[in-house]
């Protein structure tokens, strides 16, 4: 069966936003010494995870009874530092984009919140394109369950997922969704039968 609806990832996917979190976190780290700065390489490591999955990894130091607040307030200014300087778009993604929405329904799907991804479709231009998004943070859901709330209330019948890291496949296959891997992304050991080494590539593949 014929996909009729392509279901995107944010980063590692669309965009690469790494810098803008490293300046993030040395903000936190400036406020609260205790948090050791974090080089691009451990930022990369944990691009896209969950952000339950994340407070361990950015902040061991800080007590659990206040880590979530501290970590709120990183997101609050990832996202101040995003929405003034926006972040870099893979090769070719608006041409792809636009070329794919004649064909297919668009949507996002992140564990970031809602915010993040309204801010992606802003910055970036793209919004024109896409019919729907899920912060899977926003609704409290797990991102199988945000691709399935996706699929659902956009009535698909056979959806694709587009993501770049393992878990990305696992939550496609929680989701009962097909899985393309973008292995120009950051997870590069993902094993799966369908991958791409550029965004223009899923025009020959879909």
């Amino acid at each position: 069966m014929e996909h009729d609806m392509i279901i995107f990832d944010v980063d590692g996917t669309l965009w690469e936003a790494t810098d803008i979190v490293v300046e993030a976190m040395e903000w936190l780290s400036t406020k609260y010494p205790e948090i050791k700065r974090k080089d691009i390489k451990i930022i990369q490591s944990i691009m896209g995870l969950p952000m339950n999955d994340l407070i361990p990894i950015l902040m061991p130091e800080v007590d659990k009874s206040e880590a979530v607040s501290i970590f709120q307030l990183l997101v609050e200014k990832d996202f101040e530092l995003i929405q003034q300087k926006g972040a870099h778009l893979y090769a070719d993604i608006p041409e792809v984009v636009a070329t794919l929405s004649q064909k297919y329904k668009l949507g996002i799907v992140t564990n970031n919140y809602n915010e993040y991804a309204e801010i992606f479709l802003d910055k970036s231009g793209l919004k024109k394109y896409f019919s729907d998004y899920i912060g899977a943070s926003t609704l409290r859901l797990t991102k199988a369950q945000a691709i399935s709330e996706m699929v659902k209330r956009n009535k698909s019948r056979h959806a694709v997922y587009i993501g770049d890291i393992e878990k990305d496949l696992f939550a496609a296959q929680e989701a009962n969704v097909d899985f393309i891997h973008a292995r120009y992304g950051f997870g590069k050991n993902v094993k799966c039968d369908k991958h791409i080494d550029s965004a223009r590539q899923l025009l020959l593949l879909l």
